[in-house]
């Protein structure tokens, strides 16, 4: 039988469901216990000397447990962490913060991964269901919620969108797992990507907590990708550094105690932060794989690769390198910043920088060839509004050092040429097919208003649709504010100008739009399916800055498996009795009740109002009583307390707190899964739908329903 939709469909109903110093880096007020550290500025190069925090790599997940399998587990659990806040050598001056992370660590895991791999990811819910949170409020359905509740993007990947790949429209709540699996192409560009958490309405709530990592996509040998450029491939095998950018907003707690990432911090206004951090109320300093100011080693003539990444949401970044006493100010002092991708994306040539930006999002692999022995600092220039991701200016601030010292490499590493690099590059976007109108952006922050065309996500069914294989000219525009555009499956091109003012086309998969309009170029591959664009200033996503779009067509067929089957392997089944809390400190509900038995039942397990999908399938179920007038006793089960349960006229809701019933449905396989029964007068399933994606087609039901007995 058909559904209404393969997911998507359903969010059109979501939100009707009435059911020129350098910025200091702050520290804490209260803690008289200590004398209070020396603030992080130009006035303290004598502290900047002392400093000795060590370059930390980020940890690698991945692990190859076949020739072309990549397995991972992430666990997402609460872990208190330490931040270094004092510049003080001794580091004398620790935060305590407890975030939502990957693995127990602020910043997560590197994942490598090959063209033509199946990478499986377990992902895990560890934060306990006791835990509190923030419920979704049906009468301000932009507002943030469910920060407990999570799931995986893998940004910049081409890979499908849908079932247990790049789904982000699935969901893992608390204690539960899933089991995911994408399939890498074998011609997927190598690069720098990377993952996060994308559950909407607490995108922005996790990434402040750190939960964000690298994802390589890398050849063994390198043939037919950068990677086979000598001097590339010298300064990837034993001279990459990978540098994860993130900013975790704390408001710093007293001596000894722990402090949260709050919901009022990470969503606010972003004067009202710049406000408080001034006045030493909320730390976000930009880290470095979870290191305060972390010293980068190298030695005379040797050339690295770095990986960047912004993966934090609170602060654009301009990266200059310059010695130490030298200013920043001064292009002729700046150390060359060479580049050779973008967004994971060769260049197809080696464009020298003097700065780099960073918006959030945004990776940039660099080649950065030793200075002359010496200290050198990684600074972020001072961001105009104009371009920063707060729309107000930003002052300049310092990340990291750069030693360079040691013996000579021998023999000296060289940089690539830039024509050597051409034959890397993607091929351009051709006959491309002009789309009327424009994606267009409007913020105002004022009233915690965030839309793309009018409309905030889930009043729209579809933001549009395109075919598999077209090639399309889209426009982009801001009517207000700074957002980086960002679409899932697909990269596109889009015409920059380098420091020499020449225009360059390059392919990204995301982009600062700012107030006018830019083109962009783009062609749907390989996968169809539905999937989002968004702004990845991730406070404006949750808040409603999100379209689904559908690219149809027919895609190959995936190599991963597909998800276990759900509910009874053969028809008609006998129903499993149940005895579940309507209400709170009342005598549960049996399914033996003379309000149930021997009538035709319509159950239905829903995960809650957590679930965008959940909210849209009770409201399409409740519009018309057309269930009830075809004599149905509608009940639905959801694994929440019996004092959450929603209420609806007409129809029963059963809490199953510990998954019961939905066990004996078949409808949990280490999460709870979406079913929908209809069963006889007799006690007997005479028709199932179960899985991922809840089934909301009415019309269907009562069609069904009439061939009960």
């Amino acid at each position: 039988m058909k559904r209404l939709s393969t997911g998507l469909r359903l969010l059109a109903l979501a939100s009707l469901l009435g059911l020129a110093c350098w910025i200091s880096l702050p520290l804490a007020a209260s803690r008289e216990e200590k004398p209070k550290a020396k603030r992080f500025d130009q006035r303290l190069k004598d502290e900047l000397a002392k400093r000795k925090a060590r370059f930390v790599p980020p940890k690698v997940a991945s692990a190859r447990t076949g020739q072309r399998v990549v397995e991972v587990t992430l666990t997402v659990a609460m872990t208190i962490h330490e931040i270094d806040v004092d510049v003080e050598a001794a580091g004398k001056l620790k935060d305590r913060v407890r975030t939502r992370s990957y693995n127990g660590g602020l910043c997560g895991p590197v994942i490598r991964v090959r063209p033509g791999d199946q990478l499986k990811i377990h992902l895990k819910n560890d934060i306990k269901r006791s835990e509190p949170d923030t419920p979704f409020d049906p009468n301000n359905p932009t507002a943030p919620h469910g920060f407990n509740v999570t799931n995986l993007h893998t940004h910049g990947l081409n890979v499908s969108p849908s079932g247990r790949s790049d789904n982000v429209f699935l969901e893992v709540a608390p204690e539960e797992s899933m089991d995911l699996c994408f399939d890498i192409p074998e011609d997927h560009p190598c690069g720098t990507f990377w993952y996060h958490a994308h559950k909407h309405g607490s995108v922005a709530m996790q990434l402040a907590g750190g939960m964000a990592g690298v994802l390589i996509v890398e050849k063994e040998d390198g043939k037919g990708s950068l990677d086979e450029n000598p001097e590339v491939a010298l300064a990837t095998k034993d001279h990459e550094k990978i540098l994860v950018f993130q900013q975790i907003p704390y408001r710093p707690a007293g001596e000894g105690q722990v402090a949260d990432v709050l919901k009022d911090d990470v969503y606010a206004a972003p004067k009202t932060k710049a406000a408080l951090a001034k006045d030493d109320k909320l730390v976000r300093n930009t880290l470095i794989n979870g290191e305060l100011f972390p010293t980068i080693s190298m030695r005379p003539g040797e050339v690295q690769r770095w990986r960047c990444v912004h993966g934090g949401l609170e602060q654009s970044l301009d990266l200059v390198l310059v010695k130490e006493g030298d200013s920043a100010d001064d292009k002729d002092k700046r150390v060359k910043l060479y580049e050779i991708a973008v967004d994971g994306l060769p260049l197809g040539t080696r464009k020298d920088w003097s700065h780099v930006e960073l918006q959030p999002g945004y990776r940039s692999d660099l080649l950065v060839q030793a200075p002359p022995p010496g200290s050198y600092l990684l600074q972020s220039l001072e961001m105009p509004a104009a371009r920063s991701i707060g729309n107000i200016k930003q002052n300049p601030r310092y990340l990291a050092r750069v030693k360079v010292e040691g013996a000579q490499m021998q023999p000296k590493m060289e940089l690539p040429k830039p024509e050597d690099l051409k034959a890397y590059r993607l091929p351009s976007v051709k006959n491309a097919v002009k789309r009327p109108g424009a994606i267009s952006f409007f913020s105002d922050e004022s009233v915690k208003d965030f839309q793309i065309n009018g409309k905030v996500f889930g009043q729209d069914e579809l933001l549009l649709s395109v075919k598999l294989d077209d090639a399309e000219e889209w426009s982009l525009e801001s009517q207000g504010g700074n957002h980086p555009f960002h679409i899932h499956v697909n990269p596109f091109e889009v015409i920059r100008k380098d420091e020499d003012g020449n225009a360059e086309r390059v392919w990204r998969d995301t982009l600062l739009v700012t107030p006018g309009q830019v083109t962009i170029w783009t062609q749907f591959k390989k996968f169809s399916g539905m999937t989002v664009l968004h702004c990845h200033n991730l406070r404006h996503e949750d808040q409603g800055m999100m379209a689904a779009f559908e690219i149809k067509g027919k895609a190959p067929k995936p190599s991963c498996p597909p998800p276990p089957s759900a509910g009874f392997g053969k028809l008609p089944a006998a129903a499993p009795a149940w005895e579940l809390p309507e209400k709170a400190n009342q005598k549960p509900a049996r399914s033996s009740d003379v309000k149930f038995k021997g009538k035709k039942l319509l159950l239905v397990f829903s995960r809650g109002a957590e679930c965008v999908h959940c909210r849209a399938q009770v409201q399409a179920l409740a519009q018309g009583n057309k269930l009830l007038e075809a004599g149905l006793t509608v009940v639905i089960v959801c694994p929440v307390p019996p004092d959450k349960l929603p209420t609806k006229e007409g129809f029963t809701f059963l809490a199953d707190e510990s998954w019961v019933a939905f066990k004996d449905y078949h409808c949990h396989d280490g999460r709870a899964l979406h079913g929908t029964f209809l069963i006889d007068t007799k006690g007997m399933i005479q028709w199932q739908d179960a899985g991922d994606v809840p089934f909301t087609d009415v019309a269907a039901l009562v069609k069904e329903a009439a061939k009960l007995k």
